[in-house]
């Protein structure tokens, strides 16, 4: 098994080299409001799951436009 570490930043190197400039916007802008809105209270555990659901709608939106 790889450490905690390197998953992060090969998740990181793929997400970055993946995900459009939009999505990457609108996950950050997600997260942001988020922490905002539970002023600053949303666990990380609540933002991953958070991102991942954001990312597989995307991964979804991106199958029926064909692109996967």
């Amino acid at each position: 098994m790889i450490n905690e570490e390197v998953q992060r930043r090969v998740a990181n190197y793929w997400m970055e080299q993946t995900m459009t400039e939009e999505e990457y916007l609108a996950l950050e802008s997600i997260l942001v409001d988020k922490i905002w809105e539970t002023q600053e209270q949303a666990t990380d555990d609540e933002l991953v799951q958070m991102g991942v659901k954001l990312i597989n709608q995307m991964f979804t939106k991106r199958e029926e436009q064909g692109l996967v």
